[in-house]
């Protein structure tokens, strides 16, 4: 009897072991998942991807001393700050998974979220500055490409309150995604846009477990509020609000993509760029591209050629790299031969162009 039990309580350690190995080796940890970074406004932390609309800034590493946010952190030094807007934009950053997100499997994911109670910053519309302290909320989508929102796996309740709170979420992907986007968004219905905050830190590693019937999104206090979808798995399509319509010869509305002085090396904000570019190419299949890049008065005529091509390769290759087709761009390097102003030549003359080639 007592072997009998002896064997059964081994098979039942092997078991369980078998279980743990299993959860660990689809275990998703996120890189920077407390969102360390020297504190900054406009700038988002290491290993994150700012997705947010052209023109308005980035999100902010606090506690930084900029708009009144003194809450601390959480966990480790500092922590994420997003902003929804009265002019309808909102912020969001990207990650690259370390493995991915598979199609009809389940996981738990957690992180803490709460709300400074000053968020000092300009109204878009009164251009005045205003308190961002309306309560908004955190959706989660999956993707596969930078900033890529394919599927809402999951959208938070109101944040309210002005300390730490553990939010978990149960993820349910309907596709296989190697990309997670963390986005902060009004409440709805809403009739107008306005100004909100959410803070983000402690985010947890993303955990297979077993799917159960009727598993939907969950916060630590209770249900979701009524406003929320009651698809607990939204598909959502997603369109590119940047680009109401296209016309073959206009740029697209992209930040510019810089190099480094006299090299071929692109700054951190051309990959971001770059990034967006992918983004929108990927959400318009027939979408094709033309990337020009110029150099300035400041170069030889051969120099200026050389270091073009050289630029336009580097950028080639990013896009190569990450799966874009060569047929849904053309690039080409042209030297100084085309200034913006033949009469007036300038240092803005150095730039990259990307427009509308043909969709």
């Amino acid at each position: 009897m007592e072997k009998a039990k002896l064997r059964l309580l081994a098979a039942l350690c092997l078991l369980f072991a078998g279980v743990v190995l299993y959860a660990q080796q689809g275990t998703i940890v996120l890189r920077n998942a407390s969102f360390e970074d020297q504190p900054s406004h406009s700038k988002t932390p290491k290993e994150w991807i700012d997705c947010g609309f052209t023109g308005e800034s980035e999100p902010d590493i606090q506690p930084s001393g900029h708009f009144g946010v003194t809450m601390r952190p959480f966990d480790g030094f500092t922590y994420l700050g997003m902003v929804v807007r009265d002019n309808e934009t909102w912020e969001r950053v990207s990650q690259h998974l370390n493995k991915a997100l598979v199609q009809g499997n389940c996981y738990e994911f957690s992180i803490h979220m709460a709300k400074s109670p000053i968020y000092l910053s300009q109204s878009r519309l009164s251009e005045k500055e205003v308190n961002y302290n309306r309560s908004i909320k955190l959706r989660i989508y999956g993707g596969n490409t930078p900033c890529d929102r394919q599927q809402l796996l999951a959208e938070s309740e109101l944040v309210q309150d002005y300390d730490w709170k553990r939010f978990t979420f149960t993820l349910s992907p309907k596709d296989n995604f190697t990309f997670i986007v963390f986005e902060a968004f009004y409440q709805k219905p809403n009739l107008f846009p306005y100004n909100g905050n959410i803070l983000l830190d402690n985010a947890s590693a993303i955990v297979p477990i077993t799917c159960k019937e009727g598993m939907a999104v969950s916060g630590e206090t209770s249900a979701l509020p009524s406003d929320t979808l009651s698809d607990p798995n939204p598909s959502i399509v997603v369109t590119a609000p940047e680009l109401p319509k296209f016309v073959k010869g206009e740029p697209l509305p992209l930040k510019a993509i810089k190099f480094s002085t006299g090299t071929s090396d692109l700054q951190r904000s051309g990959y971001v760029t770059l990034d967006k570019l992918i983004e929108t190419l990927t959400l318009n299949p027939t979408l094709v591209v033309e990337i020009s890049v110029h150099l300035s008065y400041r170069y030889d005529k051969t120099d200026a050629e050389d270091l073009s091509v050289q630029r336009a390769n580097t950028i080639e290759q990013y896009l190569l790299d990450k799966l874009v087709k060569k047929s849904r761009f053309k690039i080409r390097g042209y030297g100084n031969g085309q200034p913006l102003n033949a009469k007036q030549l300038s240092d803005a003359d150095e730039r990259v162009e990307i427009k509308i080639a043909d969709f």
